[in-house]
């Protein structure tokens, strides 16, 4: 098995809790996860939506692979400093020192039926978008995962093309 360079799609305006929502409500039917968003709002960033979309889901799924039924599913996003966090946390069985090492290599996993290659995945989505992942794990007591993206400055926000309109 040979690994690809991850392909990453050219970024959108994304209005990040549009996704947090949508991701969540389509999870609502086979699992119990919370969401918290800021009243106000979240600042734009720029992210290929479908891929923004995906490792959100990746990284539910994963969660909801280590908390089982019993387990807490938290998906929360706030705006920070010309950042956007997002954080998705569980009380699962968290992550062992020696896993946490080797988390975004290729081909590690804890899983029967995995390939190893989401978190991989995720990670090289998000340095591509200019972001960054983190993980926070405490062995027996659970995981959180801390993306953070940087917001479209004010200065740069996209401007919708003109049109000619031809007056004759």
């Amino acid at each position: 098995i040979s690994l690809k360079s991850v392909e990453v799609k050219a970024a959108d305006t994304l209005v990040v809790q549009d996704v947090l929502e949508e991701v969540v409500d389509g999870l609502k039917s086979t699992s119990q996860v919370t969401l918290t968003l800021p009243a106000k709002g979240l600042p734009p960033v720029l992210f290929n939506r479908d891929q923004f979309q995906q490792l959100v889901l990746n990284l539910i799924l994963n969660a909801q692979h280590a908390a089982g039924d019993r387990g807490n599913i938290t998906v929360s996003a706030k705006a920070l400093d010309h950042r956007v966090q997002v954080t998705v946390e569980d009380t699962g069985c968290g992550i062992s020192p020696s896993e946490l090492r080797t988390l975004f290599q290729p081909f590690r996993t804890t899983k029967r039926e995995g390939l190893g290659i989401g978190l991989y995945e995720c990670k090289q989505v998000i340095e591509a978008h200019r972001g960054t992942i983190r993980v926070l794990s405490e062995f027996g007591r659970g995981t959180t995962v801390i993306l953070e993206l940087p917001c479209i400055p004010d200065d740069v926000m996209p401007v919708p093309e003109a049109t000619t309109t031809n007056l004759s």
